[in-house]
């Protein structure tokens, strides 16, 4: 493979790759599920932080 022939591939990767990219962000409700589905990860990494206790210690006949 010539190295025309490699620059002429990565530009067009790279021209796809702004494309979709310009495209996901344009759309409204496509960028409102993307930060809702980022939101969601955040969350579920900080968990711990945010809930300290352990779910898996609950005395359910203590709460009777």
């Amino acid at each position: 493979m010539t190295t025309a022939k490699a620059e002429e591939i990565r530009e067009e990767r790279e021209s796809f790759f702004h494309k979709s990219l310009d495209i996901l962000l344009t759309n409204k409700l496509t960028l409102a599920g993307m930060v809702i589905v980022a939101l969601i990860i955040l969350l579920g990494i900080l968990a711990p932080l945010i809930s300290p206790w352990d779910p898996n210690l609950m005395n359910v006949a203590g709460r009777l």
